[in-house]
């Protein structure tokens, strides 16, 4: 495991502190700096950085940084000076950037013809045409992996457009509900995308230096962003895509339990049934399936899920019947691409769509879910209020992700421990003690002592495997995506890993109680013990940290299942997996000594390394240096370079299926006809 990963906490421990420096932060930073544990600026540094309260995300003038007025008051060492002096260079450079950033948008939407009070709805027309695109399956065929990253390019970036466009238009009064928009104005709004574009990678590097290092290089007047933590950054980039494949890999497992073997998708190809079947399959693994009744802020959680499935249901109802009635014409206008209705709208059909759904219930999950500047993104809030009515963008709103789009809603719950999701922890053990037995074949249970003068150690769940002991600690997580959730799930593995090592001793130490929780004789020979971290979410980096294993609950349960790493050839309409077969111990029944081998490699992770590289993209103002994905999870067997893949997959055999014809079938089958039942 790189260390450094999880090694530098200072940066990933801000949150107890984060609201406090933003209400009062002279003060705070002063009493830092005077605190008798005071060791090194850099630490109040890296907690004010996280913050961003330094930066002028969407103004097109230089901000101040909190420490101008500061050093008045404070005398530095020779060191600490240096540091401070080198992050207010970094501070001003990135704030030159984001002024020329900004002055460049506001130029481009300046020089529209729209109205302003039209821009946003022509965004949102632009937006769905967009999106109709990649969605269609010949697009995907052509490009299973570019389409699909295109498709989720456009559904993460759409917020934040329409956030910057919110403030940067927030004086005029958003309209253009009956516009109908010239070509030329749609247009416009893609090359207004392009030259959001650059500010994107922008928005990317900030993210990554709040929580890490980058370097800002002026050469030959040609501004450039070198990620420097490439560690962090690679952990990120591989966490993300090794989600994707993780979520296609169940969605396939779904539809092959339910439907037959052969009915292999992927998500944009199936049709609405199937895409339901899968989300709602989804739903009952994180949540679980007797929790429909608990209250999330007050409301059933059963309410929430029927509420995001309604919407799904309304979007793809309206595009059915604009699509196959070709009942838009030649209009290109908000009506005609996207469902733009009043509050009492939207609140009566919820309230006739989901069962026993209040008035006050029905309009408090509206509201939750209308898009705002504080929105991460539309998946999480699909209705955006435009004059008094609300909009959706349909083929985004189709594609909603009921549990994903819930746990982003809920995040801030999660974090307080409030509102009712301790469950859900609850859940993935159940889950997971199940597959252990069910697989291994040995008891798994939990370890518990509590002494009330002392105090009181649990282990998730323990299980002895060839008179090994192992000790697992789970944590439910959610996904994370942006540099700031990974930190945020940085911090939380920090604490489970240092949890696990303190509650680990007490039983090592009284082996005794192990055993007879195990249900093993008083004299069995415990050889070993083994801690580990098992998190729901899917990592960028695993392997031993601190005497301690740190692993997801998609790698542990593939090597469970023996299901060995594998990459995807497409030729044609046919895509077929083929494993990497260099992995030993995935072969025959599991083993104490193959589950400790695959623990300390965790090949998944290291097979999607191997599928990045650094490189160089000047296709902007700036020039951005760091890891990009070079290998796709899909390729195209067609023009196939095999000794490129053996450098990542060292042992793969392809040729076959490249010389074999395919049959008729596809054996990943895409599904054309989207209605279809």
């Amino acid at each position: 495991m790189r260390q450094s990963v999880y090694v530098q906490r200072e940066r990933f421990f801000y949150y107890d502190i984060e609201t406090k420096i933003k209400d009062n932060t002279k003060q705070v930073l002063i009493e830092n700096l005077q605190a008798p544990n005071f060791k090194d600026i850099g630490d109040i540094i890296s907690e004010v950085k996280a913050t961003g309260i330094e930066l002028n995300m969407f103004g097109r003038k230089r901000r101040n940084s909190v420490f101008d007025t500061l050093l008045e008051t404070i005398i530095l060492d020779e060191k600490s000076s240096e540091k401070l002096d080198q992050h207010l260079g970094e501070v001003e450079q990135l704030n030159e950037l984001l002024v020329q950033s900004n002055k460049k948008i506001y130029r481009y939407l300046n020089n529209s013809m729209l109205r302003k009070e039209h821009i946003i709805a022509a965004f949102l027309v632009f937006l769905e045409t967009q999106l109709e695109w990649h969605a269609d399956i010949e697009n995907i065929l052509v490009d299973v992996e570019g389409v699909t990253n295109g498709f989720d390019y456009l559904v993460s970036c759409s917020g934040n457009i329409l956030g910057y466009l919110l403030y940067e238009l927030r004086d005029s009064k958003s309209d253009g509900k009956n516009c109908n928009f010239k070509i030329d104005d749609i247009e416009y709004m893609n090359g207004f995308l392009k030259q959001y574009a650059d500010r994107d990678n922008l928005m990317d590097a900030i993210e990554n230096w709040k929580y890490s290092e980058i370097e800002i290089i002026d050469f030959n007047n040609v501004k450039k962003i070198k990620f420097i933590d490439e560690g962090f950054d690679t952990s990120v980039i591989v966490s993300n895509f090794r989600s994707k494949a993780y979520s296609r890999s169940l969605t396939q497992k779904y539809l092959e339990e339910k439907f037959g073997s052969e009915q292999r998708a992927l998500k944009q190809g199936l049709p609405d049934y199937m895409l339901d079947y899968v989300q709602l399959r989804e739903f009952e693994r994180i949540f679980g399936t007797n929790n429909d009744k608990k209250l999330i802020l007050n409301i059933e959680l059963y309410k929430w899920r029927e509420a995001i499935l309604f919407i799904k249901y309304e979007a793809s109802k309206f595009l059915r019947k604009q699509q196959s009635k070709n009942n838009r014409g030649n209009l290109l206008s908000l009506r005609a691409y996207c469902m733009c209705e009043s509050l009492f709208f939207w609140r009566r059909k919820m309230m006739r769509y989901v069962e026993n759904l209040e008035k006050e219930e029905a309009e408090f999950i509206i509201k939750r879910l209308t898009f705002s500047m504080s929105t991460k993104d539309l998946i999480d809030a699909p209705f955006i209020n435009i004059d008094g009515e609300l909009a959706i963008v349909p083929s985004l709103a189709k594609e909603i992700d009921i549990t994903s789009a819930l746990l982003s809603s809920f995040a801030v719950l999660e974090e307080s421990n409030e509102g009712g999701l301790n469950f859900k922890g609850d859940v993935f053990e159940e889950r997971f003690q199940k597959k252990l037995q069910q697989i291994l074949g040995v008891k798994v249970a939990r370890l518990y002592r509590k002494k009330d003068t002392v105090g009181e150690w649990d282990i998730d769940l323990a299980f002895i495997l060839d008179h090994q002991l192992f000790m697992l600690e789970l944590k439910s997580l959610n996904q994370p995506y942006t540099y700031k959730d990974h930190a945020r799930t940085n911090s939380k593995i920090i604490k489970a890993i240092n949890q696990v090592k303190r509650n680990a001793k007490f039983f090592e130490d009284n082996l005794d109680i192990v055993r007879d929780k195990l249900g093993k004789a008083s004299d069995y020979s415990i050889n070993s013990i083994q801690k580990i971290v098992v998190t729901s979410s899917t990592l960028g980096e695993a392997g031993l940290y601190d005497d301690v294993f740190v692993v997801d609950e998609s790698a542990f349960t593939a090597f469970l299942l023996r299901n060995e790493p594998s990459i995807s050839l497409k030729y044609g309409g046919v895509i077929e997996s083929f494993s990497s077969s260099e992995y030993s111990y995935y072969e025959g029944e599991v083993t104490a000594k193959k589950l400790i081998q695959f623990l300390q490699e965790v090949p998944s992770v290291r097979l999607m390394r191997g599928q990045l590289k650094i490189e160089s993209d000047n296709s902007g103002d700036i020039e951005y240096i760091r890891q990009k994905k070079v290998i796709s999870d899909f390729l195209n067997a067609s023009h196939l370079d095999i000794s490129e893949i053996r450098k990542v997959y060292h042992k793969i055999d392809v040729k076959n299926f490249v010389n074999t014809p395919k049959p008729i079938y596809n054996k990943y089958k895409i599904f054309k006809n989207k209605t279809e039942k």
